[in-house]
């Protein structure tokens, strides 16, 4: 029903004349007779009788009307869009749900490729995800088929994420977790909703489920980060989430597209974005957006500061681990927050939580990892080996300081020493590579080195010694692991140990970390994959043609390519090894000057060394 009129029903009486020069008409009163302004005028006075115009008005009731037919149209179109997920919840497993059904679009024919090939374009739904009355769906990648889950099991995962993976990344508050409204959570970030669902499957044994969903996942982070403007906090919990627990990269293996890359990048300028390094003067930033995890502003503060902290830690172990340089690779340097955390509250241990006291050790080996990182990266180039063994001695007797019992600030924690172990075996493989160095101390070298890696062994046995898939492993541990294996492994080829028996140490160390890597439940897209590719690949290689080349040239360094490889480089340069021995020829192989590595066939201990490093059997027999 239209309004009346705001004017009423006011009829307007006057001539065309004074209408159109807008002055004061009687002519109503001085009919037949022409008005006054118009006698005055000798004008011919024409009587007009009209209604005011109402146009404005109308033009607003058609705006608000059609502002409503909108609504109506849109809500049938959610409605319908409901209505065809419960009937496909309610099919039997025979016949599974379509991506037609699902949206009522039509799917590309990309989506009948076989999945395990690398996808080209993603294909993301306008609408990607839905949250009905007992249940949820996703479909932002229209090349797999839709993903749904009921209210009961979403629940479970919640609740299984809190107990099995929020301990490592202590960013979101109790209060999210009591007496959750999942409906709640959807609407304030779906992004945040499916991440925790999706790290939560890996503990379920459950991998074709957990590989579709990423792919959904992996999709809905471009919808939201990239198509949209990230407006809420939540989307950097995500972002750390996936960081820690990354997805499966069906991507190109090189550096430049590992997509945790981009996420480090991109939750780098969020957290500037969002003002998370001036906690005092964040309400000077942009008011449209949500900084809110918790009601009570001690408890905010506080989740900030740790999600701040962790965008460091994350950021500084993919960085080096993947051999890049965290200033030159995106200009993100230390600020007030960072440096007090690592630098002052480490002492004041007394003064804050162990949670918090937990992550200020955690921050402060990150950043003992990354000035390493920066500084070999300055001097492995250079020609002078006596610069380079000089800044190897300095982060050596800095790393031994931090190991002692009675003096470090680090928190008593197997987590800590196991990060720290970490950091000393990434210093020993700068050590690999060629420095003015004699072969008794680089031997010594090669056993600090082994004892490095029994102790990262020892304590993620102790921490994850029961853990099913080794995915579900926090990365800041995963990584220790996936590098000693490759330490472990170029050892046990090379004949620099002293002893038999330290070979079958070595061997034993070896195996124990590779029962870890192999628990992956059959992803095959993970950088874990990848690793087992090499490791198979490089004990298949004829283990004499690569001491025959190291022979040929006079050097007993187990990195010798890889110049500028920082620590990614290991993986590089066994992959390098296995190049060289294919095309290597086979007639120089009884050229091996074992002199070159200590030993003397004469003698019947070097002799067996000599026969065990030459043993065409595999590792794994």
């Amino acid at each position: 029903m239209p309004s009346k009129s705001l004017l009423g029903s006011r009829i307007l009486k006057l001539c065309l004349v004074c209408r159109q020069n807008k002055t004061k008409c009687d002519a109503a009163a001085t009919r037949p007779h022409p008005c006054t302004y118009c006698s005055k005028k000798n004008l011919v006075c024409v009587f007009d009788v009209t209604k005011p115009s109402q146009r404005s008005y109308d033009l607003t009731e058609k705006l608000v009307a059609e502002v409503l037919e909108l609504h109506l149209k849109l809500d049938h179109i959610v409605e319908s869009k409901n209505r065809l997920v419960r009937q496909i919840l309610k099919k039997a497993p025979s016949t599974p749900a379509t991506p037609l059904d699902m949206m009522g679009v039509l799917v590309s024919s990309d989506s009948e490729s076989d999945t395990n090939e690398p996808t080209g374009p993603a294909y993301i739904d306008p609408i990607p995800t839905l949250s009905l009355a007992d249940s949820f769906a996703i479909h932002s990648n229209l090349a797999v088929e839709p993903w749904t889950i009921s209210y009961d099991r979403a629940l479970f995962l919640l609740q299984n994420f809190k107990d099995n993976f929020l301990p490592y990344l202590p960013v979101l508050p109790e209060l999210f977790f009591e007496n959750p409204n999942l409906h709640e959570i959807h609407k304030q970030s779906d992004l945040l909703f499916w991440s925790i669902m999706v790290t939560s499957l890996l503990n379920q044994n459950l991998p074709g489920e957990y590989q579709t969903l990423a792919r959904h996942v992996q999709n809905l982070v471009v919808v939201s980060c990239w198509f949209n403007t990230p407006r809420s906090l939540y989307c950097l919990v995500t972002l750390l989430i996936l960081t820690t627990w990354p997805l499966p990269d069906d991507r190109s293996p090189k550096v430049q597209s590992n997509i945790s890359v981009k996420y480090i990048s991109l939750m780098k300028s969020l957290s500037l974005q969002f003002g998370l390094h001036k906690l005092d003067f964040i309400s000077e930033f942009s008011k449209k957006t949500d900084l809110q995890v918790a009601q009570k502003p001690d408890v905010n503060d506080k989740m900030r500061e740790r999600i701040y902290k962790f965008v460091n830690i994350n950021s500084n172990y993919w960085l080096v681990f993947l051999g890049l340089s965290n200033s030159n690779y995106n200009g993100f340097h230390q600020d007030y927050i960072i440096n007090k955390s690592a630098n002052i509250d480490i002492f004041n241990k007394d003064a804050f939580e162990s949670t918090d006291n937990f992550i200020n050790s955690l921050l402060k080996i990150s950043l003992i990892q990354l000035k390493m990182n920066e500084s070999m990266n300055d001097v492995v180039e250079s020609s002078n080996k006596m610069s380079k063994l000089i800044h190897l001695n300095m982060f050596e007797q800095i790393l031994s300081d931090f190991s002692k019992k009675n003096s470090t600030p680090l928190v008593k924690d197997d987590l800590i020493d196991m990060s720290l172990e970490f950091s000393k075996l990434q210093l020993y493989i700068y050590y690999f590579s060629q420095v003015d160095i004699s072969l008794d101390e680089y031997k010594n070298v090669i056993y600090r080195a082994v004892n490095c890696c029994s102790a990262i062994l020892d304590l993620f046995t102790r921490s994850f010694g029961t853990v099913e898939n080794f995915n579900q492993v926090p990365m800041h541990y995963r990584f220790g692991i996936e590098l000693a294996s490759l330490v472990l492994l170029d050892i046990h080829s090379s004949p620099l140990l002293r002893l038999l028996d330290d070979y079958t140490f070595v061997k034993l160390k070896f195996l124990q970390a590779y029962s870890f890597l192999s628990k992956c439940n059959g992803d095959g897209m993970t950088s874990t994959n990848r690793l087992l590719k090499i490791i198979h690949k490089f004990e298949e290689c004829d283990k004499r043609k690569l001491l025959a080349l190291r022979s040929k040239e006079k050097s007993f360094f187990l990195i010798n390519k890889m110049s500028n490889y920082l620590i990614s480089g290991l993986h590089y340069e066994l992959i390098w090894h296995v190049y060289q021995t294919e095309r290597y020829d086979c007639d120089d192989i009884a050229q091996i000057d074992w002199s070159l590595f200590g030993l003397n066939p004469k003698s019947p201990q070097h002799q067996g060394i000599i026969n065990y490093v030459c043993d065409s059997s595999s590792i794994f027999a």
